[in-house]
């Protein structure tokens, strides 16, 4: 009833954990962009933490990497 799924703290739990190792929001959440080197760390961070092996999957829940045209 109150609208909050287990997927849904997923999504926030990387966002906020991107945050912290990045400086910046995630790409999802700003137009603001973390340098390269660091966006690839803490995707790996994010990775890990979610209990997956490919940073890939982090764009499902903190948006592309590549800068918005």
């Amino acid at each position: 009833m109150l609208g909050v799924t287990a997927h849904g703290l997923r999504h926030g739990y990387a966002a906020e954990r991107y945050e912290a190792e990045a400086g910046v929001a995630p790409p999802v959440a700003t137009d603001e962009r973390a340098d390269a080197a660091v966006d690839l760390a803490a995707r790996r961070q994010v990775s890990e933490a979610l209990g997956h092996s490919r940073t890939q999957i982090t764009s499902v829940y903190l948006g592309s990497s590549r800068a918005r045209r």
